[in-house]
């Protein structure tokens, strides 16, 4: 617990400046975390090395698509660089094609998520703060609630999570988001915004969830050990993921 809290102060204070100084340099941080991630799609495979030529060209697909977003370009070159890929290593078996279909669904996911965050982020931080928050205040009210009088497990993805976490975070995550919302954007109707916010926090939950299922199907607790105390990189940001799918399905209810 101890180790937990001194890793998110410290995550915190890297994060920071990020978020102060500017444009160019919160896109490269987020480039780079995008990179990270990728790592830890990669590290689903313990058993396997990849060839470098497909480490290679999945960094440059993904920042491609962070930097350029998603056009049938883009989406033609990841495609046809995957072929390529799955043709080149396919008779000794380096990189299959059931890989090659998944890393393309990792990398289009990630990219779409990081190049959203970082528009979101450069014309409304407002927007960009208020997802944050969703998945911070539900996560954090979701444990809480759960380590108190969690009794009745939600699900067998993740035995440790309480059915009165989940509510307890659902609960929580939504009204303070909402009270954030109205006092510091406060454009839409409050009850459109209540039940946003409730969608929102529910994605988060269902979010960690997700995460949770593919790290159970590859037979690992964490994603890394990057974060003393919680995991990898995408046990960090894997609510926020979801979270902003659905956020770019609603966006303009609020």
């Amino acid at each position: 617990m101890k180790e937990r809290i001194l890793s998110g102060i410290l995550m915190f204070i890297i994060c920071v400046p990020f978020l102060l100084i500017g444009e160019t340099v919160f896109k490269v941080g987020m480039c780079l975390l995008s990179l990270v991630a990728l790592k830890e799609v990669f590290n689903l495979k313990k058993d396997k090395k990849f060839p470098i030529l497909v480490y290679i060209i999945s960094m440059i697909l993904l920042l491609l698509i962070i930097c350029l977003g998603i056009d049938i370009k883009v989406v033609s070159t990841i495609l046809v660089a995957m072929f390529f890929l799955t043709v080149i290593y396919f008779e000794d078996n380096k990189f299959t094609t059931n890989e090659a279909f998944v890393l393309v669904t990792f990398i289009t996911f990630l990219g779409v998520v990081f190049n959203y965050l970082i528009n979101l982020y450069i014309n409304e931080a407002l927007y960009f703060l208020l997802l944050v928050f969703v998945c911070i205040f539900t996560d954090v009210f979701a444990y809480l609630t759960g380590m108190n009088i969690g009794k009745h497990k939600v699900t067998k993805i993740s035995p440790k999570k309480s059915l009165e976490g989940f509510i307890g975070g659902l609960v929580m995550g939504t009204i303070i988001t909402s009270t954030y919302y109205m006092i510091c954007i406060g454009y839409a109707p409050f009850h459109r915004v209540l039940l946003c916010l409730f969608a929102l926090s529910f994605a988060c939950e269902i979010g960690d969830l997700f995460y949770s299922a593919i790290k159970r199907q590859a037979h690992i607790k964490d994603f890394s050990n990057l974060i003393p105390g919680h995991g990898g990189l995408l046990d960090r940001i894997d609510s926020l993921t979801i979270v902003t799918l659905v956020y770019i399905i609603i966006e303009g209810l609020i």
